[in-house]
């Protein structure tokens, strides 16, 4: 099973950077909400924490989108080991705890699910704590989000394009967010128009496309922008958003990979003028 490359982190916590960096991913989404809240000041504290909440949402975050490349048919079985009799009531081997617990033990192994994820709780850790409760909640969500693209994957082998697009959008949005102030009803509207925009966008590379997904999102930011009002914006926004048509978006044929590389920099146009209005 191959994700698709829209819903890939643009950093790796190991250095490396994506191929394709202009494009709409986490990062640029923590950087653009921040952009649209107005901060006070752009002071050294402030970009300390605009990079830690980058970091965050990308790098840390993407170790817990590995489940979401999970492929339950490459991983070979091992004989199980050997465990010690359990002596408290709550880890014997029939209880609960102690089932949920050699579970995330065998999963985290390497080939399994969940690779990584002890790395990837201390790194939250580290970042999390210091942003806030509010990061330390979203960090939360989106472990409970990869635990249940997990469960999808197991049952349709394929991944789930709406959690993707949450991962991806709509929980970076709201860290970045949230380094300046609560959401207004304009950060609303143009968070759920760029969920269901990129939402759209995986639906169609996973060849499942629902056609009405990316349009729809496109008008919601556009109709965001003209309630704002920023009529100038919102034209700007929504003429960037046409030009993905002309490489063969909405078609029936599936779009050439080179196609979609001329589609991601227009793409994430669209983000940055609307988050500049």
């Amino acid at each position: 099973m191959r994700l698709s490359p829209l819903a890939v982190p643009l950093i790796s916590v190991r250095g490396g950077i994506s191929s394709s960096l202009w494009r709409i991913g986490p990062a640029w989404v923590v950087a653009a909400a921040a952009w649209h809240a107005r901060p006070a000041a752009w002071n050294a504290a402030f970009l300390l924490q605009l990079l830690s909440a980058v970091v965050l949402a990308d790098a840390i975050w993407g170790i817990f989108w590995q489940v979401l490349r999970y492929d339950p048919a490459a991983v070979s079985i091992a004989p199980a080991a050997r465990k010690r009799p359990a002596r408290l009531p709550y880890a014997l081997t029939d209880a609960p705890a102690a089932r949920l617990w050699r579970w995330l033990a065998d999963e985290a192994q390497p080939g399994y699910a969940l690779q990584g994820w002890p790395l990837a709780l201390l790194l939250s850790v580290l970042v999390a704590f210091p942003l806030g409760r509010t990061a330390v909640g979203l960090t939360l969500a989106v472990i409970l989000v990869s635990l249940l693209g997990l469960v999808w994957i197991r049952r349709t082998r394929r991944a789930p394009a709406s959690l993707l697009a949450l991962l991806s959008v709509t929980l970076p949005w709201l860290l970045g967010q949230a380094l300046v102030g609560p959401a207004t009803a304009t950060t609303l509207g143009l968070i759920a128009g760029f969920t269901l925009l990129v939402w759209g966008l995986l639906r169609c590379q996973q060849q499942a496309p629902l056609v009405w997904l990316t349009p729809l999102g496109t008008i919601v930011v556009v109709v965001t922008l003209i309630l704002q009002p920023a009529p100038v914006a919102a034209g700007l926004t929504g003429f960037l958003g046409l030009i993905p048509y002309w490489y063969g978006l909405g078609q029936p044929a599936p779009i050439p990979a080179a196609h979609w590389a001329q589609m991601y920099p227009w793409l994430l146009a669209t983000l940055l003028v609307a988050a500049g209005a």
